[in-house]
């Protein structure tokens, strides 16, 4: 913890970047890093001690949403992932919109039956999800109230210098924003925060509805 690493390019990101990311996950380590929208926290769902971390960096039990890399991972964590639902998260996923699906036993992290996805667009998140083979908890990484931080200068603001996490400083992130959060347990979806991506596609009536 404490160690600050260099990220010189998210488009082609350096193998022994994403390696020391990797290891420090699989240690149950917190990482803060860039994303497609603002700077966040990634952590391990299936260590305790990351888990009690994150939600001590956060002050709250839970309620964190999952990056995966593909639709195979989706499946897995949760319920209900039918044909008309995937036909619509493939119009916005890739991409910084985050999805509350119905959560199966194999999510972790989550409150209520609700598990909150996201496909993310960034080759660095990509490369971290391919080499941990694995979701990953994910949340932006700011102090709960406060504003999500654009840039690495700002997360050592919130948390100190060094901070309490091994943090990716890989410049500004894209978004201005944290990831627009749509809930599509039921179908048109329904948004629950607006954000970064365009929820377009999942806020349409099916195609029988009358």
């Amino acid at each position: 913890m404490g160690e600050v690493l260099r990220l010189a390019d998210r488009t082609a990101p350096d193998a022994a970047v994403v390696a020391r990311i990797v290891a420090a996950l699989d240690a149950g380590e917190v990482v803060a890093a860039p994303a497609d929208t603002v700077y966040g926290f990634l952590a391990d769902p299936a260590a305790p001690r990351a888990l009690d971390r994150l939600r001590a960096l956060k002050s709250r039990p839970g309620g964190f949403l999952t990056l995966v890399r593909d639709f195979s991972q989706a499946e897995r964590l949760t319920r209900g992932l039918d044909a008309e639902r995937r036909r619509r998260l493939e119009r916005v996923w890739p991409g910084p919109v985050t999805v509350v699906l119905f959560a199966s036993e194999h999510a972790r992290g989550h409150e209520g039956d609700g598990v909150a996805l996201r496909i993310p667009d960034d080759p660095f998140l990509g490369a971290v999800l391919a080499a941990a083979d694995r979701p990953l908890l994910s949340t932006s990484a700011n102090p709960r109230g406060e504003p999500t931080p654009p840039d690495a200068v700002a997360v050592l603001a919130a948390f100190g210098n060094p901070p309490p996490f091994l943090l990716v400083d890989g410049g500004s992130a894209p978004g201005a924003a944290a990831s627009t959060l749509v809930d599509l347990r039921t179908l048109p979806g329904r948004v629950l925060r607006a954000g970064s991506g365009d929820a377009g596609p999942l806020l349409d009536p099916p195609p029988d509805a009358p």
